[in-house]
C-alpha cells in the first residue's frame, strides 16, 4: 500500500512540475536569453508578426497526439520548440499596455530525446489550454520576441488538460489531469479551482492548487525574462482525496489474491517539495483498502511523507545543460525520480495505527518509516511500539526490519528491536513463546548466517518454563533455494546455534538450574538416517537421560557451562551430547513421584555422548565427584558411565555409600543405614554386581570390614537412564576376595556390649538367603558381656557362646554380668546360614571361651599350664554353632540358647567346678543351651574318653565310653558303652 503511494506521488509531482512549466510557456519567456533556433524564428515576420509560409511542418507528429479535426492540424500553428519541449499557439495578441494574450495554446514535453526518423514518442506528456492565456510584461512585448519584457503575472483561462500516453502499452499507467483557470506571478502559481488526475488506475483529487517559486538573481542586468529559478513548493490544499490500485506492489500481500484500491484522504494540504522532493498529506491522513469480503486495511496517521530520489541524485542534461534548479531543469529531474522512503507520523494523543484485517496485522506507533531502496521498514515512539501479527506481538521504543537484497539467497533480513521492550506468540499457539529484555535485539548476517542477538537480561519464557541470562545469541540457518534441504530442515528459517551468557537461570518443568553460559549447538540430519528410540534404549527426552517419556522427568544443572548437542530428524529433535563444567550439579527426578529416588550428580566436569543411542557414556571428573541414584552414592575422582548397560567404572580411588536393612554379621537393624565402601584401587558396576579393589573397607555403624577385593551384589541394577525405580537399592550379598578382616561393635543404651572380630582369606554371605561361605585359614575373636554364674550353680562350659544372644537385655537384667572371650582359629573355612542361626568353621579348629577383664584382654587357643576358671579349650576339626530349635519358641528376648557342636578329633579342656581339670576327647561334642544337656560321643571305633585331674600332679582319672549325656538342670548323667577305667563319682548305672 505505501510503496504504491510513494510510486504515484512521484508521477503526480511531476505531472504538476511539467504543467505549470510549459502552461506558462516557460521555455520561450522565461529563459529568453537561450539561443533561439532558426526554424522556430523563420515562421515569424519581424514586420506583421504572421507566418510567412503556411506549411505544416509539424503534422506528422501532431497526428500522433491529437484527432484530426483538433485545431492544430487545422492550421500550421505557431511553434517553439527546444527540443525538450514544444509550445504551439494558434496566435497571440499583444498590447500597449504590456498583456499579451494567446488564443489557444498547447505544450508537448518530451522525457526522452526525440530521435529523428523515428516514431514520436509515446510517453510525451500534454498540456492543452484551449481557452487561451494572458500574460502581463512590464516593458511590454515586441515582435519577434527580440525584446520581452519581465513578466508581472499570467492567466490560462477555462479548462485546462495534461495528459500522457506514459511507457506502457495499454491504459495501466496513461495520464490525465484537469483544471482551470490558472493564476501566476513570479512568487506563486494559484487556482481556486478543482484539480483532478489520473494515473492508470489511480487517481487524486483537491480543490485549491498553489506553486510556489523560488527567484534567482540575473547573471546581467539586461537579460529579460522573469526571475523565477524554480520551484519551491506544490500543494492542494483543500479536499484532499485519492485512490491508489495497489496491484503486485502492496507491502503486505492479501492471501486470496484479491488487491482492492486504497482510498487516500486527509483534512489538510497535500504539499510537494521540490527542493527536497518530499510529497507530504497532513492533518487526520487515513488510507483505507475494503475488500470484498468485508475486512478493511487501514492506516491513520497526522502526517504522511513521500521522499522520492534519483539514482545518484544528479542528472546529467546533454548539451543544453540547464541546472536542476531553473524550471526545465527540475521537469528533467522529476521524470527520473524513484521512490524513496515513505514516512507516517503520529502524535503522543494521535498515533500512527495501522490495521490489516487481511493478515490479523496491526501497528501503532509515532512514526512509521519505509524506505523502498533498501526494503527497510522502522517502527519508533517515545514511549513503545506496538505491532501484532496472528495473535503474536512485539513492544520496543523501536523497531526495524530490513529485507534481504535480492538474489543474496537469504530468506530472512536484518531486524533492530532498541530498548526496553517484549515479544510474545499468539495465545492460541501451541508452543506459546514470550521474549523480554531491557536493551534490544539485533538480526543481522555474520559470515553468511543470520545471527539473533538479544542483550539485557533477556527473559525467554515457553509453555514449560522460562530462561533469564546477561545475554541471547541465536544463530539460524536457512533453506537453500533449490529445494535440496526442505526434508532436511523443519522450517524455513531453523536454529543451528543458541547461546545465553552471564548468570543464566533456567526453570521449567524439565530442565531447571543455574549456569553461566549455555551453549546448544542443532544438527540436522537426513530423514533416512536411523537414530536411537527408547524402544531400542535410546531416548527423546530434551536432556541427558530420560526414560520413554521426556516429560515424566525433571532435570535440574547448576555449573558454570552448559553445552548441549542436538540433532533433528524428522523434525524431531533427540540430545546427543552434554557438556557441564565448573561445580556442577545436575540433578534427575520424577515429575509425578515423590518417593522415587532422584539421580544426583555432582562434580567439575560432566560429560555426555551418543546420549540418543543405548551406549551412552557419561563421564564425571571432580575433587571428587559423586553420583547418587536409588539411594546409592558413588564417589571418586573420575567415574565413566554406560547408561545403556548400567555400567560404570572408576580406575581411581572412591567411596560407595548404599542402603542396608541388615549389618555386615546379617543381623536386622533397628532403622535402615549406609553402608560406606571406599577403595584405594578402582571399582567396576556391572547391572546388580559391584566390585571393587586395592585397599578396600566397607563401613557400617556396628563395625568395618577391610579386603582388597569386595563384590556387592544389590537388589536390582542401578539405573542410570532416569527410569523409576520403584524401591530403594539394597545390599543382597558380599563377596571379599584376597584376605579380609572384620570387626563389630554392639551397643545398648549404657555403652558397648559386644566387640567381635573375624579374619578369613575369603567369604560370601548373602543377607536375603542367609548364606555364608569362607575360605581359611581363619580366625573369629569375641569379647562380649554376658551373665556370670549363680552360687552353686553347675558348670557351663559351653554357654552365651552364640552370636544372636540379646547381651542389652541380659545387661538390664539384675544378674551381674563379666566380659567373655572367645577365640576360634580355623584352617579350612566357614559356612552356615545367618537366617538359621547356624554357623560352622572347618579344619584344625581351635577355641578358647572364657572370661576376661578387659576389652582388650586375650586368650591364646592352646593351653599353657592349668586352664583359668570357667575357661574352655576345644580343638576339632568342625565346630557347629547354632540356635536351638526350641529357643525361637520362646518370647522372652534375653534367651539366646544355643546348639553347640565339635566334631572330629575333639579335645575339651578346662576346670570341673571344684573336681579339678578336666579333659574330654571324643569323635562328637555337643551342648544344648535350651535343655542345657552335654552329650559326649566316639565314633564306633574310638570311643569318648573323659578324663580328670583334682589338682597339679595328682594322678589322672579318665573313663572311656561309647556315650555320655549330662543334664545340667538335673545333675543327672547317663552313660553307654561304659569301657574300662575308674571315675570317681561316677554314676553307676
Amino acid at each position: 500500500m505505501l510503496t504504491r503511494l510513494t510510486h504515484a506521488g512521484v508521477a503526480f509531482a511531476t505531472t504538476v512540475v511539467i504543467y505549470q512549466i510549459y502552461v506558462l510557456l516557460a521555455v520561450p519567456l522565461l529563459e529568453p536569453n537561450r539561443p533561439a533556433n532558426a526554424t522556430e524564428l523563420s515562421e515569424i515576420d519581424p514586420t506583421g508578426g504572421k507566418p510567412r509560409v503556411p506549411f505544416h511542418k509539424h503534422r506528422e507528429m501532431l497526428a500522433t497526439y491529437f484527432p484530426p479535426d483538433h485545431w492544430t492540424l487545422q492550421e500550421p500553428p505557431k511553434s517553439f520548440d527546444n527540443g525538450q519541449a514544444m509550445i504551439l499557439v494558434d496566435d497571440y495578441h499583444p498590447s500597449e499596455d504590456g498583456q499579451v494574450r494567446v488564443q489557444k495554446c498547447v505544450l508537448l514535453f518530451f522525457p526522452h530525446e526525440r530521435v529523428l526518423g523515428e516514431d514520436p514518442p509515446r510517453d510525451a506528456v500534454i498540456l492543452e489550454a484551449p481557452h487561451g492565456a494572458v500574460l502581463q510584461l512590464d516593458e511590454g512585448f515586441h515582435a519577434g520576441f527580440k525584446g520581452v519584457g519581465r513578466m508581472q503575472w499570467a492567466r490560462l483561462e477555462g479548462d485546462i488538460v495534461v495528459r500522457s500516453d506514459m511507457q506502457e502499452p495499454g491504459s495501466q499507467d496513461d495520464l490525465i489531469l484537469k483544471t482551470r483557470d490558472l493564476k501566476m506571478n513570479q512568487d506563486l502559481i494559484h487556482t481556486d479551482a478543482e484539480v483532478e488526475m489520473r494515473l492508470g488506475p489511480h487517481w487524486g483529487r483537491g480543490r485549491v492548487l498553489e506553486i510556489r517559486l523560488v527567484a534567482i538573481e540575473r547573471g546581467f542586468s539586461s537579460a529579460a525574462g522573469p526571475a523565477i529559478g524554480g520551484i519551491d513548493t506544490l500543494e492542494i490544499v483543500h479536499d484532499v482525496s485519492a485512490e491508489l490500485a495497489i496491484g503486485e506492489t502492496a507491502l503486505l500481500r492479501d492471501k486470496t489474491q484479491e488487491a482492492p484500491p486504497v482510498q487516500v484522504s486527509s483534512n489538510g494540504r497535500f504539499k510537494f517539495d521540490f527542493s527536497t522532493n518530499v510529497a507530504s498529506f497532513v492533518d487526520q491522513v487515513r488510507l483505507e483498502q475494503k475488500y470484498s469480503n468485508g475486512a478493511r486495511n487501514r492506516l491513520n496517521c497526522e502526517e504522511l511523507n513521500l521522499y522520492m530520489a534519483t539514482q545518484d541524485e544528479t542528472v546529467a542534461l546533454g548539451v543544453a545543460n540547464y541546472s536542476s534548479t531553473t524550471l526545465a531543469g527540475r521537469a528533467r529531474t522529476l521524470t527520473k525520480l524513484l521512490p524513496g522512503t515513505v514516512e507516517a507520523h503520529g502524535t503522543d494523543l494521535k498515533p500512527v495505527e495501522l490495521t490489516a484485517e487481511t493478515h490479523s496485522a496491526s501497528a501503532r506507533c509515532g512514526l512509521l518509516r519505509l524506505e523502498l531502496g533498501p526494503q527497510r521498514v522502522t517502527f519508533s515512539s517515545q514511549d513503545e511500539i506496538e505491532l501484532k501479527y496472528e495473535g503474536s506481538e512485539i513492544h520496543a521504543p523501536l523497531v526495524q526490519y530490513q529485507m534481504p537484497p535480492k538474489d543474496s539467497g537469504h530468506r530472512i533480513g536484518t531486524l533492530l528491536a532498541a530498548g526496553n521492550g517484549w515479544f510474545k506468540t499468539a495465545p492460541s499457539s501451541p508452543h506459546r513463546v514470550e521474549l523480554r529484555w531491557t536493551d534490544g535485539i539485533n538480526l543481522r548476517h555474520i559470515q553468511g548466517k543470520p545471527v539473533l542477538t538479544v542483550r539485557g537480561r533477556p527473559r525467554l519464557s515457553a509453555v514449560g518454563g522460562r530462561l533469564w541470562a546477561d545475554e541471547l545469541e541465536m544463530v539460524l540457518r536457512e533453506r537453500v533455494a533449490d529445494g535440496t534441504e526442505d526434508d532436511l530442515l523443519p522450517a524455513d528459517i531453523a536454529p543451528e546455534r543458541m547461546t545465553a551468557s552471564g548468570h543464566v537461570d533456567i526453570d521449567s518443568s524439565q530442565l531447571s538450574g543455574k549456569i553461566n553460559k549455555m551453549k546448544i549447538d542443532v544438527q540436522y540430519l537426513p530423514i533416512d538416517l536411523k537414530l536411537g528410540s527408547a524402544s531400542e534404549g535410546g531416548t527423546s527426552n530434551p536432556l541427558l537421560v530420560g526414560g520413554a517419556n521426556g516429560s515424566e522427568r525433571a532435570y535440574r544443572i547448576d555449573g558454570d557451562t552448559l553445552d548441549v548437542g542436538v540433532i533433528v530428524r524428522d523434525a524431531q529433535p533427540q540430545i546427543s551430547s552434554l557438556d557441564v563444567r565448573g561445580d556442577l550439579e545436575f540433578r534427575e527426578e520424577s515429575n509425578h513421584s515423590t518417593a522415587a529416588q532422584p539421580m544426583v550428580v555432582r562434580g567439575k566436569e560432566l560429560q555426555i555422548r551418543n546420549a540418543e543411542t543405548p551406549e551412552a557414556k557419561i563421564s564425571l571428573r571432580g575433587e571428587p565427584a559423586t553420583i547418587n541414584a536409588a539411594g546409592m552414592s558413588i564417589e571418586a575422582v573420575e567415574l565413566q558411565v554406560n547408561r545403556g548397560t548400567s555400567a560404570a567404572n572408576i580406575d581411581a580411588p572412591g567411596q560407595l555409600q548404599i542402603p542396608i536393612q541388615r549389618d555386615l554379621q546379617g543381623q536386622l537393624l533397628a532403622q535402615p543405614e549406609s553402608l560406606q565402601v571406599t577403595w584405594r584401587g578402582g571399582m567396576n558396576l556391572e547391572n546388580d554386581r559391584v566390585t571393587f579393589h586395592g585397599n578396600v573397607i566397607a563401613r557400617t555403624s556396628t563395625g568395618q570390614l577391610n579386603t582388597e577385593r569386595l563384590v556387592v551384589v544389590l537388589s536390582s541394577p542401578i539405573q542410570f537412564d532416569g527410569t523409576s525405580q520403584a524401591s530403594q537399592t539394597q545390599l543382597t550379598q558380599l563377596e571379599c576376595w584376597e584376605g579380609v578382616s572384620a570387626q563389630f561393635v554392639q551397643r545398648d543404651a549404657a555403652g558397648i556390649t559386644s566387640i567381635h572380630k573375624m579374619k578369613l582369606e575369603s567369604i560370601r554371605a548373602n543377607q536375603v538367603t542367609g548364606e555364608i561361605a569362607g575360605i581359611g585359614p581363619g580366625l573369629i575373636e569375641s569379647v562380649h558381656l554376658t551373665t556370670g554364674q549363680m552360687p552353686g550353680a553347675p558348670a557351663t562350659p559351653f554357654a552365651d557362646v552364640t552370636p544372636s544372644a540379646n547381651f542389652a537385655a541380659v545387661a538390664t537384667g539384675s544378674t551381674p554380668q563379666r566380659l567373655r572371650y572367645l577365640r576360634v582359629e580355623f584352617l579350612r573355612g566357614v559356612e552356615g546360614n545367618l537366617n538359621k542361626r547356624i554357623v560352622s568353621v572347618v579344619g584344625d579348629v581351635r577355641t578358647v571361651y572364657g572370661p576376661v577383664d578387659s576389652w582388650e584382654q586375650t586368650l591364646p587357643t592352646q593351653l599353657q599350664g592349668s586352664p583359668a576358671p570357667d575357661t574352655v579349650y576345644i580343638e576339632c576339626q568342625r565346630l557347629q554353632v547354632a540356635q536351638s530349635p526350641a529357643a525361637r519358641l520362646q518370647r522372652d528376648p534375653r534367651v539366646g540358647s544355643v546348639e553347640l557342636m565339635a566334631e572330629g578329633d575333639v579335645i575339651i579342656e578346662g576346670l570341673a567346678g571344684g573336681q579339678g581339670t578336666f579333659t574330654a576327647r571324643a569323635h562328637r561334642a555337643k551342648y544344648d543351651q535350651q535343655k542345657t544337656k552335654f552329650f559326649l560321643e566316639g565314633n564306633g571305633v574310638r570311643p569318648a574318653m573323659l578324663i580328670r585331674q583334682k589338682f597339679i600332679g595328682a594322678p589322672y582319672d579318665e573313663q572311656s565310653f561309647k556315650s555320655l549325656e549330662y543334664n545340667q538342670t538335673t545333675d543327672e548323667w547317663k552313660a553307654t558303652g561304659v569301657g574300662r577305667g575308674q571315675f570317681s563319682g561316677f554314676p553307676s548305672k
